[in-house]
Protein backbone atom coordinates (compact mmCIF):
# COMPACT_ATOMS: atom_id res chain seq x y z
CA UNK A 1 0.00 0.00 0.00
CA UNK A 2 0.98 3.07 -1.24
CA UNK A 3 1.53 5.97 1.13
CA UNK A 4 0.75 9.85 0.34
CA UNK A 5 1.53 13.39 2.02
CA UNK A 6 -0.92 16.19 0.80
CA UNK A 7 0.57 19.97 1.93
CA UNK A 8 -2.81 22.43 1.75
CA UNK A 9 -1.57 24.82 -0.12
CA UNK A 10 -4.78 27.58 -0.02
CA UNK A 11 -8.10 26.91 1.20
CA UNK A 12 -10.95 29.56 -0.37
CA UNK A 13 -14.16 30.86 0.74
CA UNK A 14 -16.47 32.46 -0.70
CA UNK A 15 -19.49 32.26 1.46
CA UNK A 16 -20.65 36.05 1.71
CA UNK A 17 -21.47 35.19 -2.60
CA UNK A 18 -23.06 31.83 -1.03
CA UNK A 19 -24.90 33.76 1.54
CA UNK A 20 -26.51 36.85 -0.92
CA UNK A 21 -27.20 35.29 -4.49
CA UNK A 22 -28.63 31.82 -4.84
CA UNK A 23 -27.34 31.88 -8.50
CA UNK A 24 -24.10 31.79 -7.32
CA UNK A 25 -22.57 28.02 -6.93
CA UNK A 26 -21.63 27.17 -3.33
CA UNK A 27 -17.99 25.88 -3.67
CA UNK A 28 -15.36 25.90 -1.62
CA UNK A 29 -11.88 26.11 -3.82
CA UNK A 30 -9.44 23.99 -2.51
CA UNK A 31 -6.04 23.29 -3.30
CA UNK A 32 -2.87 21.12 -2.55
CA UNK A 33 0.51 19.03 -3.37
CA UNK A 34 0.70 15.11 -3.45
CA UNK A 35 4.35 12.89 -2.71
CA UNK A 36 4.78 9.75 -2.73
CA UNK A 37 6.57 8.53 0.09
CA UNK A 38 9.45 8.05 -1.88
CA UNK A 39 9.38 12.07 -2.08
CA UNK A 40 8.55 11.82 -5.53
CA UNK A 41 5.79 13.78 -6.62
CA UNK A 42 2.42 11.93 -7.45
CA UNK A 43 0.96 11.97 -11.33
CA UNK A 44 -1.97 11.00 -13.25
CA UNK A 45 -5.28 10.94 -11.56
CA UNK A 46 -6.27 9.51 -7.77
CA UNK A 47 -9.44 9.05 -5.82
CA UNK A 48 -9.77 11.67 -3.28
CA UNK A 49 -12.39 11.52 -0.07
CA UNK A 50 -12.86 14.99 1.49
CA UNK A 51 -15.16 15.25 4.56
CA UNK A 52 -15.66 18.18 6.76
CA UNK A 53 -15.65 17.90 10.64
CA UNK A 54 -16.83 20.55 13.21
CA UNK A 55 -13.23 19.47 15.58
CA UNK A 56 -9.93 19.10 14.98
CA UNK A 57 -9.95 15.76 16.35
CA UNK A 58 -12.84 12.86 16.30
CA UNK A 59 -16.28 13.46 15.47
CA UNK A 60 -17.97 12.16 12.63
CA UNK A 61 -18.49 13.83 9.43
CA UNK A 62 -20.92 16.86 8.54
CA UNK A 63 -19.75 16.23 4.34
CA UNK A 64 -18.64 13.53 2.62
CA UNK A 65 -17.57 13.96 -1.17
CA UNK A 66 -15.43 11.70 -3.64
CA UNK A 67 -13.71 13.60 -6.40
CA UNK A 68 -11.07 12.17 -9.07
CA UNK A 69 -8.75 14.47 -9.82
CA UNK A 70 -5.88 14.83 -12.40
CA UNK A 71 -2.26 15.73 -10.62
CA UNK A 72 0.76 17.37 -12.49
CA UNK A 73 3.80 17.68 -11.01
CA UNK A 74 2.07 16.80 -8.20
CA UNK A 75 -0.21 19.37 -7.61
CA UNK A 76 -4.24 18.85 -7.78
CA UNK A 77 -6.88 21.20 -6.79
CA UNK A 78 -10.69 20.59 -6.21
CA UNK A 79 -14.04 22.61 -5.77
CA UNK A 80 -15.72 21.37 -2.44
CA UNK A 81 -19.56 20.58 -2.98
CA UNK A 82 -19.25 20.24 -7.03
CA UNK A 83 -20.48 16.44 -6.56
CA UNK A 84 -22.41 16.87 -3.43
CA UNK A 85 -23.93 20.11 -2.21
CA UNK A 86 -23.12 21.05 1.06
CA UNK A 87 -26.03 20.58 3.99
CA UNK A 88 -28.23 23.32 5.18
CA UNK A 89 -26.98 22.84 8.27
CA UNK A 90 -23.07 23.80 7.52
CA UNK A 91 -23.88 27.51 7.68
CA UNK A 92 -19.64 28.08 7.92
CA UNK A 93 -20.45 30.90 11.03
CA UNK A 94 -18.09 28.29 13.13
CA UNK A 95 -14.83 26.75 12.85
CA UNK A 96 -14.36 24.23 10.37
CA UNK A 97 -12.08 21.15 9.37
CA UNK A 98 -10.63 18.91 6.16
CA UNK A 99 -9.78 15.71 5.83
CA UNK A 100 -8.50 13.97 3.15
CA UNK A 101 -8.35 10.61 2.23
CA UNK A 102 -6.48 9.32 -0.97
CA UNK A 103 -7.73 5.91 -2.54
CA UNK A 104 -6.45 2.90 -2.31
CA UNK A 105 -4.65 4.39 0.95
CA UNK A 106 -7.97 4.68 2.65
CA UNK A 107 -6.05 6.13 5.57
CA UNK A 108 -7.45 9.67 6.51
CA UNK A 109 -4.17 12.15 6.49
CA UNK A 110 -3.53 14.08 9.54
CA UNK A 111 -3.74 16.72 10.80
CA UNK A 112 -6.91 17.91 9.59
CA UNK A 113 -6.77 21.46 7.68
CA UNK A 114 -8.97 24.39 9.16
CA UNK A 115 -11.06 26.10 6.87
CA UNK A 116 -9.40 29.90 6.72
CA UNK A 117 -11.44 32.67 4.99
CA UNK A 118 -9.96 34.38 2.20
CA UNK A 119 -9.75 38.29 2.91
CA UNK A 120 -12.31 39.63 1.48
CA UNK A 121 -14.84 36.69 2.97
CA UNK A 122 -13.95 37.94 6.11
CA UNK A 123 -17.04 40.05 5.72
CA UNK A 124 -19.53 37.45 5.21
CA UNK A 125 -20.76 38.34 8.48
CA UNK A 126 -21.55 41.86 7.82
CA UNK A 127 -23.60 44.09 5.47
CA UNK A 128 -22.71 46.94 4.24
CA UNK A 129 -20.47 47.25 7.46
CA UNK A 130 -22.42 46.23 9.93
CA UNK A 131 -22.25 43.22 11.67
CA UNK A 132 -25.04 40.33 11.68
CA UNK A 133 -25.73 40.59 15.11
CA UNK A 134 -26.83 44.05 14.22
CA UNK A 135 -30.18 42.76 12.43
CA UNK A 136 -33.17 41.39 13.54
CA UNK A 137 -34.07 37.61 12.32
CA UNK A 138 -37.20 37.54 10.14
CA UNK A 139 -39.13 35.45 11.92
CA UNK A 140 -38.53 37.99 14.52
CA UNK A 141 -39.60 40.91 12.77
CA UNK A 142 -42.68 39.18 11.76
CA UNK A 143 -43.69 38.14 15.22
CA UNK A 144 -43.16 41.94 16.12
CA UNK A 145 -45.10 43.32 13.88
CA UNK A 146 -47.59 40.86 14.33
CA UNK A 147 -47.75 42.01 18.02
CA UNK A 148 -47.75 45.59 17.13
CA UNK A 149 -50.77 45.43 14.66
CA UNK A 150 -53.10 43.60 17.51
CA UNK A 151 -52.33 46.22 19.72
CA UNK A 152 -52.75 49.26 16.91
CA UNK A 153 -55.69 47.70 15.33
CA UNK A 154 -56.64 47.41 11.57
CA UNK A 155 -57.25 49.32 8.96
CA UNK A 156 -61.33 50.92 8.94
CA UNK A 157 -62.78 48.78 6.25
CA UNK A 158 -63.47 50.31 3.02
CA UNK A 159 -60.14 52.42 3.28
CA UNK A 160 -57.11 51.32 1.03
CA UNK A 161 -54.05 53.60 2.85
CA UNK A 162 -51.88 55.66 -0.26
CA UNK A 163 -50.01 58.72 -0.43
CA UNK A 164 -52.80 60.19 -2.43
CA UNK A 165 -56.26 60.25 0.38
CA UNK A 166 -53.47 61.13 2.88
CA UNK A 167 -53.60 57.42 4.91
CA UNK A 168 -50.40 56.18 4.41
CA UNK A 169 -48.75 57.75 6.88
CA UNK A 170 -51.59 57.40 9.70
CA UNK A 171 -51.45 54.94 13.10
CA UNK A 172 -55.40 53.48 13.00
CA UNK A 173 -56.72 52.19 16.24
CA UNK A 174 -59.80 50.30 17.32
CA UNK A 175 -62.58 51.86 18.95
CA UNK A 176 -61.69 52.71 22.74
CA UNK A 177 -62.61 49.80 24.94
CA UNK A 178 -61.06 48.44 28.26
CA UNK A 179 -58.70 46.88 26.67
CA UNK A 180 -57.92 48.16 23.17
CA UNK A 181 -57.68 51.05 21.67
CA UNK A 182 -55.70 53.34 24.09
CA UNK A 183 -51.92 54.39 24.54
CA UNK A 184 -50.13 53.76 27.37
CA UNK A 185 -46.69 55.50 29.12
CA UNK A 186 -45.30 53.64 31.09
CA UNK A 187 -47.93 51.75 31.87
CA UNK A 188 -50.21 54.29 32.58
CA UNK A 189 -53.28 55.02 30.53
CA UNK A 190 -51.99 58.09 28.14
CA UNK A 191 -53.90 58.82 24.96
CA UNK A 192 -57.75 57.28 24.41
CA UNK A 193 -60.70 58.24 23.17
CA UNK A 194 -63.43 56.19 25.51
CA UNK A 195 -67.10 56.66 24.77
CA UNK A 196 -67.07 59.41 22.03
CA UNK A 197 -64.72 61.49 23.96
CA UNK A 198 -61.42 62.91 24.10
CA UNK A 199 -58.60 62.43 26.39
CA UNK A 200 -55.05 62.93 26.73
CA UNK A 201 -52.91 62.95 29.94
CA UNK A 202 -52.44 60.29 32.35
CA UNK A 203 -55.10 58.70 33.90
CA UNK A 204 -57.69 60.86 31.57
CA UNK A 205 -61.06 60.22 31.85
CA UNK A 206 -61.93 56.12 32.53
CA UNK A 207 -63.38 53.39 30.58
CA UNK A 208 -66.74 53.27 32.30
CA UNK A 209 -68.64 56.48 31.75
CA UNK A 210 -71.70 56.97 29.65
CA UNK A 211 -71.18 60.67 28.99
CA UNK A 212 -70.29 61.77 25.51
CA UNK A 213 -68.27 65.13 23.84
CA UNK A 214 -65.83 65.79 26.87
CA UNK A 215 -62.42 66.85 26.04
CA UNK A 216 -59.71 66.38 28.26
CA UNK A 217 -55.98 67.03 28.35
CA UNK A 218 -53.91 66.86 31.80
CA UNK A 219 -53.21 64.11 34.25
CA UNK A 220 -56.45 62.91 35.83
CA UNK A 221 -59.18 65.05 34.13
CA UNK A 222 -62.67 63.93 34.77
CA UNK A 223 -61.11 60.99 36.10
CA UNK A 224 -64.28 60.08 37.93
CA UNK A 225 -66.82 61.26 35.21
CA UNK A 226 -70.26 58.64 34.58
CA UNK A 227 -72.71 60.78 32.47
CA UNK A 228 -71.29 64.56 32.45
CA UNK A 229 -71.05 65.38 28.59
CA UNK A 230 -69.92 68.42 26.53
CA UNK A 231 -66.63 69.55 29.04
CA UNK A 232 -63.73 70.63 28.34
CA UNK A 233 -61.02 69.90 31.09
CA UNK A 234 -57.28 71.52 30.79
CA UNK A 235 -54.63 71.25 33.03
CA UNK A 236 -53.63 68.78 35.08
CA UNK A 237 -56.89 67.45 37.36
CA UNK A 238 -59.09 70.13 36.05
CA UNK A 239 -62.94 68.39 36.54
CA UNK A 240 -61.30 65.69 38.43
CA UNK A 241 -64.01 65.00 40.65
CA UNK A 242 -66.37 65.73 37.94
CA UNK A 243 -69.47 63.25 38.02
CA UNK A 244 -72.93 64.15 36.29
CA UNK A 245 -71.88 68.19 35.64
CA UNK A 246 -71.97 69.32 31.92
CA UNK A 247 -71.00 71.90 29.25
CA UNK A 248 -68.13 73.58 32.00
CA UNK A 249 -64.97 74.84 30.97
CA UNK A 250 -61.82 74.25 33.33
CA UNK A 251 -58.51 75.84 32.30
CA UNK A 252 -55.78 75.30 34.86
CA UNK A 253 -54.48 73.73 37.33
CA UNK A 254 -57.12 72.05 39.49
CA UNK A 255 -59.36 74.12 37.87
CA UNK A 256 -63.40 73.09 39.08
CA UNK A 257 -61.71 69.88 40.72
CA UNK A 258 -64.23 69.55 43.09
CA UNK A 259 -67.28 69.91 40.62
CA UNK A 260 -69.73 66.93 40.67
CA UNK A 261 -72.91 67.99 39.18
CA UNK A 262 -72.36 72.33 38.58
CA UNK A 263 -72.96 73.07 35.14
CA UNK A 264 -72.07 75.74 32.86
CA UNK A 265 -69.40 77.13 34.19
CA UNK A 266 -66.25 78.89 32.99
CA UNK A 267 -62.97 78.60 35.10
CA UNK A 268 -59.81 79.84 34.01
CA UNK A 269 -56.80 80.17 36.24
CA UNK A 270 -54.90 77.97 38.51
CA UNK A 271 -57.42 76.20 41.18
CA UNK A 272 -60.24 78.09 40.31
CA UNK A 273 -63.81 77.15 41.26
CA UNK A 274 -61.64 74.86 43.16
CA UNK A 275 -64.88 73.63 45.78
CA UNK A 276 -67.37 73.85 43.39
CA UNK A 277 -70.00 71.04 43.84
CA UNK A 278 -73.24 72.15 42.27
CA UNK A 279 -73.05 75.86 41.51
CA UNK A 280 -74.02 76.81 37.85
CA UNK A 281 -73.67 79.82 35.55
CA UNK A 282 -70.26 80.99 37.09
CA UNK A 283 -67.39 82.63 35.76
CA UNK A 284 -63.88 82.97 37.51
CA UNK A 285 -61.04 84.54 35.63
CA UNK A 286 -57.86 84.21 37.92
CA UNK A 287 -55.74 81.87 40.34
CA UNK A 288 -58.24 81.17 43.24
CA UNK A 289 -60.99 82.96 41.53
CA UNK A 290 -63.83 81.95 43.43
CA UNK A 291 -61.86 79.27 45.30
CA UNK A 292 -64.81 78.15 47.56
CA UNK A 293 -67.39 78.68 45.72
CA UNK A 294 -69.72 75.30 46.62
CA UNK A 295 -73.47 75.70 45.59
CA UNK A 296 -73.23 79.43 44.49
CA UNK A 297 -74.62 80.53 40.83
CA UNK A 298 -74.38 83.08 38.39
CA UNK A 299 -71.35 85.04 40.04
CA UNK A 300 -68.28 86.64 37.80
CA UNK A 301 -65.39 87.10 39.64
CA UNK A 302 -62.33 88.38 37.57
CA UNK A 303 -59.01 88.40 39.09
CA UNK A 304 -56.29 86.36 41.68
CA UNK A 305 -58.67 85.33 44.53
CA UNK A 306 -62.12 87.30 43.37
CA UNK A 307 -64.70 85.83 45.69
CA UNK A 308 -62.15 83.22 46.96
CA UNK A 309 -64.31 83.00 50.65
CA UNK A 310 -67.94 82.84 48.55
CA UNK A 311 -69.82 79.77 49.29
CA UNK A 312 -73.72 80.08 48.50
CA UNK A 313 -73.82 83.78 47.56
CA UNK A 314 -75.10 83.96 44.34
CA UNK A 315 -75.17 86.74 41.25
CA UNK A 316 -72.16 88.69 42.89
CA UNK A 317 -69.33 90.24 40.59
CA UNK A 318 -65.72 91.28 41.44
CA UNK A 319 -63.52 92.43 39.13
CA UNK A 320 -59.57 92.75 40.38
CA UNK A 321 -57.25 91.18 42.46
CA UNK A 322 -58.83 90.32 45.98
CA UNK A 323 -61.95 92.18 44.99
CA UNK A 324 -64.76 90.61 47.29
CA UNK A 325 -62.02 87.79 48.95
CA UNK A 326 -64.13 88.05 52.36
CA UNK A 327 -67.68 88.21 50.72
CA UNK A 328 -70.20 85.07 51.57
CA UNK A 329 -73.08 87.32 50.28
CA UNK A 330 -75.56 87.88 47.51
CA UNK A 331 -76.55 90.45 44.74
CA UNK A 332 -72.81 92.44 45.61
CA UNK A 333 -70.70 94.32 43.24
CA UNK A 334 -66.76 94.49 43.60
CA UNK A 335 -64.53 96.72 41.89
CA UNK A 336 -60.98 97.35 42.45
CA UNK A 337 -58.25 95.89 44.08
CA UNK A 338 -59.38 94.51 47.19
CA UNK A 339 -62.81 95.78 47.57
CA UNK A 340 -64.66 94.52 49.93
CA UNK A 341 -68.03 94.15 52.14
CA UNK A 342 -67.72 95.52 55.70
CA UNK A 343 -69.32 91.95 57.10
CA UNK A 344 -69.29 88.40 55.24
CA UNK A 345 -72.83 87.60 54.86
CA UNK A 346 -74.16 90.89 53.42
CA UNK A 347 -76.32 91.63 50.66
CA UNK A 348 -76.52 94.06 47.97
CA UNK A 349 -73.22 95.81 48.50
CA UNK A 350 -71.81 98.51 45.98
CA UNK A 351 -67.99 98.74 46.28
CA UNK A 352 -66.07 100.63 43.66
CA UNK A 353 -62.34 101.27 44.11
CA UNK A 354 -59.27 99.77 45.72
CA UNK A 355 -59.95 99.01 49.37
CA UNK A 356 -63.58 100.04 49.57
CA UNK A 357 -65.98 98.87 52.22
CA UNK A 358 -69.72 98.68 52.48
CA UNK A 359 -71.82 97.83 54.74
CA UNK A 360 -75.51 95.35 53.51
CA UNK A 361 -77.31 97.92 51.16
CA UNK A 362 -74.65 100.82 51.00
CA UNK A 363 -72.28 102.23 48.61
CA UNK A 364 -68.89 102.71 48.68
CA UNK A 365 -67.41 104.98 45.55
CA UNK A 366 -63.49 105.95 45.28
CA UNK A 367 -60.35 104.83 46.95
CA UNK A 368 -60.35 103.47 50.21
CA UNK A 369 -64.24 104.89 50.52
CA UNK A 370 -65.97 103.74 53.82
CA UNK A 371 -70.13 103.43 54.18
CA UNK A 372 -69.87 101.49 57.33
CA UNK A 373 -73.37 102.52 58.48
CA UNK A 374 -76.18 100.46 56.19
CA UNK A 375 -78.36 101.89 53.74
CA UNK A 376 -75.14 104.39 53.65
CA UNK A 377 -73.26 106.34 50.56
CA UNK A 378 -69.81 106.94 51.06
CA UNK A 379 -68.72 109.19 48.00
CA UNK A 380 -64.71 110.22 47.01
CA UNK A 381 -61.45 109.14 48.39
CA UNK A 382 -61.00 107.78 51.90
CA UNK A 383 -65.07 109.47 52.70
CA UNK A 384 -66.36 107.45 55.70
CA UNK A 385 -70.33 107.36 55.83
CA UNK A 386 -70.24 106.07 59.55
CA UNK A 387 -74.15 106.39 60.28
CA UNK A 388 -76.87 104.36 58.27
CA UNK A 389 -79.21 106.04 56.22
CA UNK A 390 -76.65 109.06 54.83
CA UNK A 391 -74.77 110.24 51.76
CA UNK A 392 -71.46 111.73 52.97
CA UNK A 393 -69.42 113.47 50.40
CA UNK A 394 -65.54 114.15 50.80
CA UNK A 395 -64.42 116.99 53.12
CA UNK A 396 -64.41 120.02 51.08
CA UNK A 397 -66.31 119.11 48.52
CA UNK A 398 -69.52 120.99 47.09
CA UNK A 399 -72.47 119.81 45.28
CA UNK A 400 -73.98 121.71 42.72
CA UNK A 401 -77.29 121.05 41.35
CA UNK A 402 -78.29 122.83 38.26
CA UNK A 403 -74.77 124.50 38.14
CA UNK A 404 -70.89 122.93 37.26
CA UNK A 405 -69.58 125.42 39.73
CA UNK A 406 -70.70 125.10 43.10
CA UNK A 407 -69.62 128.20 45.50
CA UNK A 408 -71.08 126.40 48.46
CA UNK A 409 -71.14 123.00 49.95
CA UNK A 410 -74.38 122.60 47.97
CA UNK A 411 -75.50 124.86 45.46
CA UNK A 412 -79.04 124.57 43.56
CA UNK A 413 -79.92 126.61 40.49
CA UNK A 414 -83.41 126.14 40.58
CA UNK A 415 -86.34 125.75 43.10
CA UNK A 416 -86.69 123.49 46.44
CA UNK A 417 -89.71 121.56 47.07
CA UNK A 418 -89.88 120.69 50.53
CA UNK A 419 -91.99 117.52 51.52
CA UNK A 420 -94.72 117.45 54.52
CA UNK A 421 -93.14 116.41 57.79
CA UNK A 422 -96.37 116.39 60.33
CA UNK A 423 -95.80 114.27 62.68
CA UNK A 424 -92.06 114.43 63.26
CA UNK A 425 -90.75 115.46 66.84
CA UNK A 426 -88.16 118.15 66.95
CA UNK A 427 -85.44 116.36 67.68
CA UNK A 428 -81.30 117.14 68.16
CA UNK A 429 -81.68 115.00 64.66
CA UNK A 430 -84.24 117.11 63.30
CA UNK A 431 -82.44 120.54 64.32
CA UNK A 432 -81.84 122.67 61.13
CA UNK A 433 -84.58 120.92 59.25
CA UNK A 434 -87.34 122.65 56.98
CA UNK A 435 -90.82 121.46 56.27
CA UNK A 436 -93.35 122.34 54.38
CA UNK A 437 -97.33 121.40 55.74
CA UNK A 438 -100.68 122.16 54.78
CA UNK A 439 -103.36 122.55 57.04
CA UNK A 440 -107.04 123.55 56.24
CA UNK A 441 -107.26 126.38 53.98
CA UNK A 442 -103.49 127.42 55.69
CA UNK A 443 -99.98 126.23 54.51
CA UNK A 444 -97.31 126.29 56.85
CA UNK A 445 -93.06 126.79 56.58
CA UNK A 446 -91.59 125.62 59.65
CA UNK A 447 -88.02 125.01 60.61
CA UNK A 448 -86.68 123.35 63.63
CA UNK A 449 -84.60 125.11 66.12
CA UNK A 450 -82.98 124.54 69.64
CA UNK A 451 -84.41 126.27 71.91
CA UNK A 452 -82.36 124.99 75.30
CA UNK A 453 -79.91 122.81 76.47
CA UNK A 454 -81.48 120.09 75.53
CA UNK A 455 -84.83 121.12 73.87
CA UNK A 456 -86.04 121.82 70.34
CA UNK A 457 -89.33 123.26 68.49
CA UNK A 458 -90.56 123.42 65.19
CA UNK A 459 -90.48 126.99 64.63
CA UNK A 460 -93.18 128.59 61.85
CA UNK A 461 -91.38 130.93 59.29
CA UNK A 462 -93.99 131.76 57.08
CA UNK A 463 -98.18 131.39 57.13
CA UNK A 464 -100.51 131.93 54.20
CA UNK A 465 -104.21 131.21 53.94
CA UNK A 466 -107.07 131.29 51.70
Amino acid sequence: MKKFLVVSCWLLVGWLSIMCFADVPKLLSYQGKLWEASGAAVTGTRNFIFKIYSAETGGSALWTETQNLSLEGGVFTAQLGSVTAFPVGLTFTVPYWIGVTIVPDMTEMIPRKAISAAPYALNAERLGGVSATDFALRSAVNASLESLSARIGTIPSGTTPSTSDGNFNNIYLPTTTAVSGAIYLGGIRYLHGYSDNSFLGLNAGNFTMTGINNVAMGKGNLAFNTTGFSNVAMGAYALNQNITGNENVAVGGASLFSNQGGEDNVAVGIRSMYGNRTGHWNVAMGILSLYNNSEGQGNVALGTSALYDNITGSQNVAIGSNAGLNSTGSYNVFIGQAAQSRYRLIDNVVAIGARTRAAGNSTAIGYSAKAIGDNSVALGANVEATQPNTIILGTGQAVGIGTNTPSASLEVNGGIKFGGDDTASPTVNKAGTIRYRVIGNASFVDICMQTGATSYEWVNIATRSW
